[in-house]
């Protein structure tokens, strides 16, 4: 655990900003719309497990999608940047806690409350995060649409036991 510096919590686990799980996906400019960039385990709507896919994509899905969101601050705003967005999608995934069907689209939303805190400033700020997924059609599997944080105030005292 990290001290003196704020780390995020996710399911009781620290999301720690040196983890070198996290390398920022290679979708550079020729790189196909369905390169993988990750699997993501999840809970499926209808029980039992699968995997969703996070893809280069385009301006509509994926990793561009997201990354081009907000005017490309979305992830690089974001506290550990890479790393620890993709985090937190996956924290989201395997928890499928806060999910609403979108019928017009074909999409589920998903969301989790996630905590950033700095125990040595005793401070801390919830933050909701988010994830859209889009169920299996054709040849494609389960895959992320986008992904974003919906910040809260930050919040003086320690950080909230189970975060």
């Amino acid at each position: 655990m990290q001290t003196g510096q704020p780390y995020a919590y996710a399911n009781g686990n620290p999301v720690s900003y040196a983890d070198p799980s996290g390398e920022y996906p290679d979708c550079g400019e020729g790189v196909d719309d369905y390169y993988l960039v990750n699997s993501y385990y999840f809970k499926k709507p209808e029980g039992g497990h699968d995997y969703a896919d996070l893809f280069c994509g385009n301006s509509k899905f994926g990793f561009r999608h997201i990354r081009e969101s907000d005017g490309g601050r979305r992830i690089s705003n974001f506290p550990g940047e890479w790393p620890a967005f993709n985090y937190s999608i996956g924290s989201v995934e395997r928890a499928w806690t806060g999910k609403t069907y979108d019928p017009k689209r074909d999409t589920w939303s998903l969301h989790e409350k996630l905590y950033l805190c700095n125990s040595a400033e005793n401070w801390y700020k919830p933050f909701e995060f988010y994830v859209v997924d889009a169920p299996p059609r054709k040849d494609l599997p389960w895959r992320i649409i986008t992904a974003w944080p919906d910040w809260e105030k930050q919040q003086t005292g320690p950080c909230p036991t189970g975060a």
